[in-house]
């Protein structure tokens, strides 16, 4: 094996003993030896690491032909000894110095195949290797140094492990964990991901009866052993494909194993456009002789006893108002309103009742006038009359349960315009424990109606499967598929979004008016404030968001918005102005220069965006930006299911425990399955979202123009939106002081509501800023807080002053979580201490010295120490350790004093026979500051 040696050293140094740093450093030796000979060097207490040249560090990482793992809980030494896995591939199992009869702490030594000759290749080896046995987290730095034992117990067991088992744990490294249903910037529970590493065709599992069967041979759901990590409980299911293939998912690896017949490549490769081929085989079927084209006698063209109406006009044909299940899928402007208010028309002539179902208030309340209908949101009629549930209804889906009443209130034809977003809706955060009644009575409205119309333009399997389903499988008596294209109109997809944003200024300062969309709430308010700031005439702003969808002058704007946008110089929207909202003027006519769009990954799906790019039907130009981040979520619907389960994130399914307390769910239930095709459509898209919205515009007849980065511009916009954002900080700060106080009981209920505005954020930020720091409001304080980034130090600090007793008893929550998800507060303070002592800031007990002052030659033994923990630093600190740590060690220590609030004060020159020396010293105020606090926070908890 390609290794490192020291034979220097035969123990385990005590933390902080500087007679061995340099040994630790200088003495290893590179060398080829095989297992027998590693394992005589660890049985004489030496240490072993990676290959390096000429100092042990990452950076100077060069090979490797070994792997280690450190197991100091979970697995037991007898349960690793025997472990399938273990004894197919492992070569040295041996007890640490650690290691006693009641805690087991011992060492997994592989031998490989191939050299590891890339340090990231390596790190991700690490990486795949702790989280396939819950190793030590802390153990991943390339050249990590690993003890022996000094006539410690061994276990010989000589295996290699092959490169095809190699590979894999270097994927399992790779593999980020992070969520697709993020609703916007962030989420709160993670999404699986299909795994690179396949399943046979014979793989074989422990049940979570004990037993060992095939996975081709186990029932849907049946509880196993994860097939790929070392799985003390069973914490995997089998799961079934789309096509009927079986496979496994696992909770802890948050991964899906399937035989290599299902490519983790088809994920980014999704086919949006199957509906359009079954379609199409659909009319084939019912009229074989439309194959011969335009062309073709009329007679060959009776429409009369068709389920799909097919057409290719700029406007959709006439809609009948029949009984039974009626889908429309129909471009965007292209007359869908326009016809269903002649459906209403027609109904009232009829004596028809009609509900509409909407998912966004702004929108609703648009349409419900465009189609006669009442809305829900109007407190008085035309007449002054105080509106109720009427005849002819218009309501936004999270409003059924509240307003109608199923046995009071029917409804004789049900229509759902955007359908696609309508039920989608169902699945999210908004709804919260209402989603089931809200899902359920929409269910009986869709079974009980006569006629159920549902259209979108890019109408999917979504709602076939949802009105199928509540219609006990029932199908479209008809199916209106208007195929007509944009000819050749052009959009610029830019490759910087910096770039974008300049080129907005620009056309924005030149004159025009200009509409933009963007799927984030703070981009928008960044946008708008990077054009006031920037703006070299005098230009009018609307800006829509959710803090102020709500408001009178906006519904209203939103109302009457062909003629209100025009008052404008640049409109701004968020989500929130919400989709179906169509922006289109007298014979096309072009009063709006050009659309811009800003969109960040895992928020919306490719449909969503172009749904609000294409609000202004016929803009001067379109120019977007589309993040390129590309995931690998996993898409099969019946993994989704326990996936969305076993996170915990939506209670509605759980029924229930097993006898070895897994949870229990009905994996047919209805809203189950309509979560599980939402979230399975919006992870297909997002897995390669740029790529899906420049398919989908070139298949809709547009001519995509890709823009590459000017840098000169890029560096324009860059510098307007850093600006803006310092601006919106310091107007967020004196919002929030002068702000109501409010109780905390006020503050957690106002956290539940939805659509929350500026003023009510600015309450509930004021009290929580308050709690935390023990002081009143002030824009000090709020500007110290920095969106709570401030408080993160202030807790790292805690961390640092807390007592052993304090730190462990903070860890003890943590200790049933995986080892690489612990919060290690003990080791974190070990590990700040350590580095503070040896930058000579702190004396021997951890304790700052007050106006010390230090230069670069006074970090030698923090620049080793920091090259000896440099992989805890980046796991425990989630800090990387510089690349100009030896030449410039001042900007490493920089970077651990701002995990816990303090800063440099500026550094003073000093003339000695060397030359000049620069000194540095903590600003006192920082520290004296950051320990207060954590002090308060410290003591608080003591009481607690």
């Amino acid at each position: 094996m390609k290794i490192s040696i020291n034979k220097k050293l035969d123990y385990k140094p005590e933390n902080g003993d500087p007679s061995v740093f340099w040994s630790l450093a200088h003495e290893f030796v590179n060398v080829d030896i095989n297992i027998d000979e590693l394992a005589k060097h660890i049985k004489l207490g030496h240490p072993f690491c990676a290959q390096h040249h000429p100092i042990r560090n990452s950076q100077n990482f060069t090979c490797a032909g070994y792997l280690a793992v450190d197991i100091d809980n979970g697995m037991t030494l007898a349960d690793a000894l025997e472990n399938d896995w273990v004894k197919k591939y492992a070569a040295l199992v041996y007890v640490t110095w650690s290691h006693t009869k009641e805690h087991n702490r011992f060492r997994i030594v592989f031998e490989l195949a191939r050299i590891i000759t890339d340090a990231q290749e390596m790190r991700a080896a690490f990486i795949g290797l702790i989280r396939k046995f819950g190793g030590d987290g802390a153990c991943k730095d390339v050249c990590r140094i690993f003890y022996g034992s000094k006539d410690g117990q061994q276990f010989m067991l000589g295996n290699m492990l092959p490169d095809e088992i190699l590979d894999e744990l270097i994927e399992i490294g790779k593999t980020k964990k992070i969520s697709a249903e993020s609703g916007d910037e962030s989420g709160n529970w993670m999404s699986a991901v299909r795994s690179n590493r396949h399943l046979d065709a014979d793989h074989a599992v422990k049940t979570a009866e004990g037993s060992i069967e095939q996975v081709t041979t186990l029932s849907r759901t049946a509880r196993v052993h994860c097939p790929f990590h070392l799985d003390k409980h069973p914490s995997a299911f089998i799961t079934v494909s789309s096509n009927n293939i079986k496979g496994v998912h696992c909770t802890t690896c948050d991964e899906t194993f399937w035989p290599k017949s299902i490519s983790r490549r088809n994920l980014q490769n999704f086919d949006f456009y199957q509906i359009d081929d079954e379609l199409n085989k659909i009319e084939y079927y019912e009229d074989p002789y439309n194959i011969y084209g335009e062309d073709s006698p009329a007679e060959f063209f009776s429409n009369d006893d068709r389920v799909v109406r097919s057409g290719n006009e700029k406007r959709l044909a006439n809609l009948e108002l029949m009984p039974g299940v009626i889908l429309v899928r129909s471009p965007k402007g292209s007359g869908k309103s326009y016809q269903l208010a002649k459906i209403v028309n027609q109904c009232k002539q009829l004596n028809k009742s009609v509900l509409l179902i909407g998912h966004r208030q702004s929108l609703i309340a648009a349409l419900a006038e465009n189609l006669g209908l009442a809305c829900y949101l109007d407190k008085t009629d035309a007449d002054g009359e105080r509106i109720s549930v009427s005849k002819y209804y218009a309501i936004c889906l999270d409003s059924i349960p509240l307003r109608l009443k199923l046995n009071l209130h029917k409804f004789d034809v049900v229509i759902i315009d955007e359908s696609e977003q309508v039920f989608s809706h169902l699945t999210s955060d908004t709804l919260a424990k209402q989603r089931r009644d809200c899902f359920l009575k929409m269910e009986r409205y869709l079974r009980n109606a006569s006629t159920v119309i549902a259209c979108d333009a890019d109408l999917s399997h979504l709602t076939l499967a949802v009105i199928s389903n509540a219609r006990g499988g029932e199908m479209p008596v008809r199916f209106y598929v208007n195929r007509h294209k944009q000819s050749q109109r052009n959009i610029e997809i830019y490759d910087s979004q910096d770039q974008l944003l300049s080129e907005l200024i620009s056309a924005v300062n030149s004159g025009g008016k200009y509409y933009v969309t963007c799927n984030s709430k703070k981009k928008a308010d960044q946008i708008a404030k990077a054009l006031e700031e920037s703006a070299t005439r005098e230009i009018k702003i609307q800006l829509i968001t959710k803090e102020n969808s709500q408001d009178k002058e906006i519904r209203g704007f939103v109302k009457n918005i062909k003629t209100e946008i025009l008052e404008f110089d640049v409109v701004i929207s968020s989500p929130s102005l919400g989709t179906g909202i169509d922006i289109t003027f007298p014979d096309d006519e072009i009063l709006i220069n050009g659309v811009f769009g800003f969109f960040l990954p895992r928020i919306n799906t490719h449909f969503d965006i172009d749904q609000q790019l294409c609000r202004v039907r016929h803009p001067g130009f379109v120019k977007v930006w589309i993040s390129h981040e590309r995931f690998s979520f996993e898409i099969e619907p019946e993994a989704i299911k326990r996936n969305i389960v076993e996170s915990g994130s939506f209670t509605d399914f759980l029924i229930g425990y097993d006898d070895n307390n897994n949870k229990t769910y009905d994996i047919d239930d209805s809203l189950l399955s309509l979560h599980a095709v939402v979230f399975s459509l919006g992870r297909a898209s997002k897995n390669n979202i740029r790529t899906h919205f420049i398919d989908l515009k070139k298949y809709n007849g547009w001519n995509v123009i890709e823009v590459a980065t000017n840098k000169k511009e890029a560096a324009s916009g860059r510098a307007a939106s850093n600006a803006a954002k310092k601006e919106l900080a310091r107007m967020r700060a004196q919002m929030i002081c002068d702000a109501e106080k409010i109780t905390e009981t006020q503050a957690r209920n106002l956290q539940e509501a939805t659509n929350r505005t500026a003023f009510v954020n600015a309450k509930i930020d004021r009290f929580w800023i308050e709690r935390f720091y023990g002081e009143e409001i002030s824009l000090e304080l709020v500007e110290l807080d920095d969106e709570q980034r401030y408080q993160e130090k202030v807790k790292m600090m805690a961390v640092y002053l807390s007592d052993d007793d304090q730190s462990i008893d903070y860890d003890k929550p943590q200790q049933s979580k995986f080892a690489a998800d612990r919060n290690f507060s003990y080791f974190k303070k070990l590990l700040l201490r350590k580095l503070f002592i040896a930058a000579k800031l702190a004396d021997s007990e951890g304790n700052f010295i007050e106006n010390k002052r230090i230069c670069n030659d006074d970090l030698d033994e923090f620049v080793k120490i920091c090259d000896e923990k440099r992989g805890e630093i980046e796991t425990l600190l989630k800090l990387d350790v510089r690349g100009d740590l030896h030449p410039k060690p001042m900007n490493q220590l920089g970077n651990f004093l701002k995990l816990i609030g303090c800063s440099w004060v500026k550094p003073i020159n000093s003339e000695s026979k060397k030359g000049r020396i620069r000194y540095y010293s903590i600003n006192q105020y920082s520290l004296n500051l950051a320990q207060k606090y954590a002090k308060n926070r410290l003591k608080n908890r003591r009481r607690q």
